[in-house]
């Protein structure tokens, strides 16, 4: 999404008005006079961020040039007043070294089709940094979805939900392979065709259990919380040029663009242009 938003005319205006007074002590040096006071003095370069509201010497707020990668951190705001930032790690961070470990674990049983389509080799990672102390609604953290210059979508979804998916199906598998419910290991004969025994099945478990009880599902106002987001990466390629990040935080009915901004700066741009969230602009304080 390409966003350009036009500061008015008047700020221009006065900007002007600042520097052209006759007054002796109103008026200082103009652009001009200061680039010449000097000349051994190197120009410094432009700014490349985008401009904020207090640079009135700018015609426009230009997200044009605004370039993101993956290797980026990003930060979002929500309508609902939810603030986070967002970083792609690696299976090695120690905040989702666990959940790897499960997944290691549950792709390394043999069942066929034991996890429906849960499966998966290569996983890749997001977390969240939440803070939702000043926010009005709940925060689960849905999906945060990356966008490749050629609006690819790459979607990742709180992985609190995947292993509760995943472990559903197979209980359902365990279940129907073996006519009997899994938990009640009441024959062995029952289940001698399974590649997947009781009690592989059960250790798988009781790792998805403690995998669950470290992640967040969710968050209610005046809280804080890490959360993270998970996507199969089985054959899949993530582009490393982005050219949109969009985060739902509050289930799929509200989505919330990132940029790779200081937060501060953001928050500043935010209060001028609250319309960033839809026709009302309407962002609650």
């Amino acid at each position: 999404m390409k966003i350009k938003l036009y500061v008015p005319l008047a700020i221009a205006a006065l900007a002007l008005s600042a520097c052209g007074g006759d007054a002796p002590g109103q008026a200082g040096p103009s652009p001009t006079a200061l680039a010449n006071e000097e000349n051994d003095q190197e120009t410094p370069s432009a700014d490349p961020r985008p401009a904020t509201s207090d640079q009135s010497n700018t015609e426009f707020f230009d997200f044009e040039n605004l370039e993101m990668t993956t290797e980026d951190d990003f930060v979002f705001i929500s309508s609902m007043g939810a603030k986070g930032t967002l970083e792609l790690v690696s299976s090695d961070d120690p905040r989702v070294a666990d959940l790897e470990h499960y997944f290691v674990e549950r792709a390394a049983l043999d069942g066929t089709g034991l996890f429906g389509n849960e499966i998966s080799k290569d996983w890749q990672y997001l977390v969240a940094e939440v803070d939702n102390l000043e926010g009005v609604d709940d925060v689960d953290m849905a999906s945060v979805t990356l966008f490749d210059s050629d609006m690819t979508a790459f979607t990742f979804t709180n992985a609190y939900w995947h292993v509760e998916d995943s472990m559903l199906l197979g209980h359902i598998g365990m279940g129907l392979a073996a006519g009997v419910d899994p938990e009640s290991k009441n024959t062995s004969e029952a289940y001698k065709n399974l590649e997947v025994s009781p009690e592989e099945f059960e250790k798988v478990q009781e790792l998805a259990i403690e995998v669950q009880d470290a992640l967040t599902i969710s968050i209610g106002p005046e809280e804080q919380a890490t959360f993270v987001l998970a996507m199969p990466a089985e054959d899949l390629v993530l582009s490393h040029e982005l050219e949109l990040v969009e985060v739902a935080a509050h289930g799929d009915f509200d989505q919330a663009l990132a940029y790779n901004l200081p937060m501060d700066e953001y928050e500043k741009w935010l209060a001028d242009y609250p319309n960033e969230y839809g026709q009302d602009g309407d962002v609650y304080q």
